[in-house]
């Protein structure tokens, strides 16, 4: 494993709807976003990607993880989601590596089910996706799911 320090990598963490990388080597980033909103009692995201960048000062074997937390939730409380890869950056993608990551499904409750909120609500879940590589937090993103009770819409004649 490589012995790496705070000021020896450095990370960028994007979540998006697709990412890829182009026949001439130009990475493609599509959707962003922070948020989604949803009326039901479920918020079920089949295909959630996150585009990753390291920079690192030196080839060798990087231990990466994705953790998402609920922010409210106690510290010790268990992850939402986590993904594991073992990066492997060799001499010629120094100082600059970069991959496109497929997440998997992840299904959020709502914490009040559609039927028992206030009309017009909007209820949020705040969570924090962060970047792990070598042991050292390098990247982090918000991603809020609001649960809404949207007005009912006018009878029509």
């Amino acid at each position: 494993m490589t012995d790496v320090s705070i000021s020896s990598i450095r990370g960028t963490l994007i979540l998006c709807d697709q990412v890829y990388r182009t026949d001439q080597g130009k990475w493609v980033i599509a959707g962003t976003y922070t948020q989604w909103q949803t009326p039901n009692d479920e918020l079920v995201m089949h295909s959630l990607q996150a585009y990753v960048r390291l920079q690192v000062e030196r080839p060798g074997n990087y231990p990466m993880r994705l953790t998402m937390m609920d922010r409210g939730a106690p510290p010790n409380a268990r992850p939402m989601m986590e993904a594991q890869i073992e990066v492997v950056v060799n001499e010629s993608q120094i100082p600059v590596f970069e991959m496109g990551l497929h997440l998997p499904e992840l299904r959020i409750a709502a914490p009040i089910p559609a039927k028992d909120r206030q009309v017009g609500s909007v209820l949020a879940l705040h969570t924090l996706l962060w970047l792990t590589v070598s042991g050292t937090d390098v990247a982090s993103c918000n991603l809020d799911f609001l649960f809404t009770k949207p007005m009912p819409l006018p009878p029509t004649e």
